[in-house]
C-alpha cells in the first residue's frame, strides 16, 4: 500500500473571500491530525486578502499567500502546491474550489486509501442540490479524449455564429449525447476538476500542474501529464464535497458563457504541445520554470 500520511489543502481565491472563509473552515475541521492549509489570494484587487489575512493570519494551521496579479487557475494553485510540498514537506495536497463545502471525514478516508501507482484521487463530488456532479474527464483512452474535446470546442466555436448557431441547434445534435457515461469504475482516468487530491507518487514526477493555461482545460492536461508518467487514477466514495457553483467564473464577466468560450480556447491553444505529444521531461521543464513562491513574481 502506498500510505498517505499529512494533507495539505490548496484553496484558490478570486473576490470571494466569504466562500473561501467557509471552505477553509470546513477544511480545519477535518479530523485528520496531520494537516495544513493553503488559501492563496489570486490578485482579487478587492477585499479579499485583507479578509483572508485578518481571519487566518495568526492560525498556525493556515498560511495565506498573496499574489499582486491574478495568475490563473493553474499557476495560482501552483503557489499553493508548491510552499505546501517544497516548503512544508507535504507529499498528499488536496486542491479544493472556494465555491465547496467539505464533509467531516474526507481526509481520514482519503489517508486509508491505497493510492499505488495513482497520480490524481477524486473524491464524491456533490453540486448545488446534492446531485452527483458530472465528470469532465472520465476515460480509458486520454489522447483520444482530448482530441475529441478539441474538435468539440471548435464546433462550438463554429456554432457561436449567428447562422450556423441557428443551423446546429437544429440539424447538429449527437445522438451519444444522451447516453449515459460509462461507469467510473470502468475507466484509468477520471477527475473532478473543483476537488482532487495530488499523491505522493504525482510528486515523484511532478512538482505541480500544467501552468501554461489561464482558465478551463486543467482537468485533460493533468490527465495527460499522468499518462506520461505511467499513472493512473482513483475515484473514491469519501464523506462529500458540494460545488455551490458560485466561484469566480460569475465575477469575471458578465457574459459567462461568451467568457468561457474564449478562455477555452486560450487554454486549448496553450495546451496543444501537451495534448499533441509532449514529454514527461518537458513538461517538467515547462512547471519548473514558472514561479515556486510568492516571492518570485
Amino acid at each position: 500500500m502506498s500510505g498517505i500520511r499529512g494533507i495539505a489543502a490548496v484553496v484558490l481565491n478570486y473576490k470571494t473571500w466569504r466562500y473561501a472563509v467557509a471552505c477553509v473552515n470546513d477544511l480545519k475541521a477535518q479530523d485528520h491530525p496531520d494537516k495544513h492549509i493553503i488559501v492563496v489570494d489570486n490578485g482579487s484587487g478587492n477585499e479579499s486578502a485583507a479578509e483572508l489575512k485578518s481571519r487566518f493570519g495568526d492560525d498556525p494551521t493556515v498560511t495565506v499567500l498573496i499574489s499582486k496579479k491574478n495568475l490563473g487557475f493553474a499557476r495560482g494553485n501552483n503557489l499553493g502546491i508548491r510552499y505546501a510540498h517544497e516548503k512544508l514537506g507535504f507529499d498528499t495536497v488536496f486542491v479544493v474550489n472556494s465555491d465547496t463545502r467539505v464533509e467531516k471525514g474526507l481526509f481520514t478516508c482519503i489517508a486509508n486509501t491505497d493510492c499505488s501507482s495513482c497520480g490524481a484521487i477524486t473524491p464524491t463530488v456533490l453540486n448545488s442540490i446534492g446531485e452527483p456532479q458530472y465528470y469532465p474527464v472520465n476515460c480509458d483512452d486520454i489522447e483520444k479524449h482530448a482530441r475529441r474535446t478539441v474538435g468539440n470546442l471548435i464546433k462550438a466555436n463554429i456554432a457561436s455564429l449567428p447562422l450556423i448557431s441557428k443551423l446546429y441547434e437544429r440539424y447538429g445534435k449527437n445522438p451519444e449525447d444522451d447516453q449515459a457515461p460509462v461507469p467510473f469504475e470502468a475507466n484509468r482516468y477520471i477527475l473532478q476538476g473543483c476537488a482532487y487530491f495530488l499523491t505522493p507518487d504525482f510528486f515523484a514526477h511532478y512538482r505541480g500542474i500544467y501552468p501554461r493555461t489561464f482558465l478551463y482545460w486543467e482537468e485533460v492536461d493533468l490527465m495527460l501529464m499522468l499518462k506520461r508518467a505511467g499513472l493512473g487514477t482513483l475515484c473514491v466514495e469519501t464523506p462529500a464535497v458540494t460545488h455551490l457553483g458560485e466561484g469566480s467564473t460569475k465575477r469575471a464577466a458578465k457574459n459567462v458563457e461568451r467568457f468561457r468560450l474564449r478562455q477555452s480556447n486560450r487554454s486549448m491553444i496553450s495546451s496543444l504541445q501537451l495534448i499533441f505529444g509532449m514529454s514527461e521531461a518537458r513538461i517538467r521543464r515547462c512547471i519548473d520554470k514558472s514561479p515556486q513562491f510568492i516571492d518570485e513574481l
